[in-house]
């Protein structure tokens, strides 16, 4: 695929001199488009969660340094909290938001293919899925798209419970560590929040390599791209 096709969206008529399809394959062929602008969709919100996050940890630090320099107050009188941490944590909050509706739709694409495939294998006489199905666009079955989706699917799944947990503690890490000198906590809540800044940038639960093979396996074979 090239660059330009990795970054392009895809609707259901993209079609490569296929005629005007119907039933399954149109089923199929709308799933596809819909997977690959979801990804492209989540990669939009990532980075707008990203830049949230990153605002999230500036102020947990201003703050940090605002109470080392402030020796008139006692610890348990000095802020932890702001009005503008308040509004960088809901700007973080509304992307993860967005990201998990992506979630849902890309299980919900891959749950839809899967009961696709079984319904065409419990049409057949043969138990052997290789035997029954037939080839819907090029080369694959149905079985092949709905297991390329499923793998996409749970990698996303697996990604957002990681930034579920960066989103539920960016705003609070002084509370994980118990350190009682405030330059040493913030020295350690400086290393978390970059863990999780890194963490939410690469996303480690999703493995480019294999999301940009099944991906381009299914363009091509429901024919989006030659």
């Amino acid at each position: 695929m090239s660059s330009s096709e990795k970054h392009k969206k895809f609707s259901s008529s993209s079609l490569h001199s296929q005629g005007e399809l119907t039933g399954i394959p149109r089923i199929i062929k709308d799933a596809i488009a819909d997977i690959n602008n979801l990804i492209l969709k989540w990669k939009k919100f990532n980075n707008s969660g990203f830049s949230a996050l990153s605002e999230v940890s500036n102020i947990k630090l201003s703050l940090f340094v605002l109470n080392t320099t402030n020796d008139d107050q006692s610890d348990k009188d000095k802020p932890r909290y702001s009005n503008e941490l308040e509004e960088a944590c809901k700007k973080l909050v509304s992307s993860f938001s967005e990201l998990e509706k992506i979630s849902i739709k890309l299980e919900m694409i891959s749950l839809k293919l899967h009961k696709l495939s079984s319904l065409d294998v419990s049409n057949s006489d043969d138990s052997d899925v290789s035997k029954c199905e037939d080839a819907v666009f090029r080369t694959w079955h149905i079985s092949q798209f709905a297991d390329n989706a499923a793998e996409i699917s749970n990698m996303y799944k697996k990604e957002l419970l990681c930034k579920r947990c960066i989103v539920e503690n960016a705003a609070h890490v002084d509370l994980i560590k118990d350190e009682d000198d405030v330059t040493l906590l913030s020295e350690k809540c400086r290393d978390i929040l970059t863990t999780y800044s890194s963490c939410w940038l690469y996303q480690p639960f999703i493995k480019e390599c294999i999301e940009t093979l099944h991906l381009e396996g299914m363009l091509f074979e429901s024919g989006h791209i030659s």
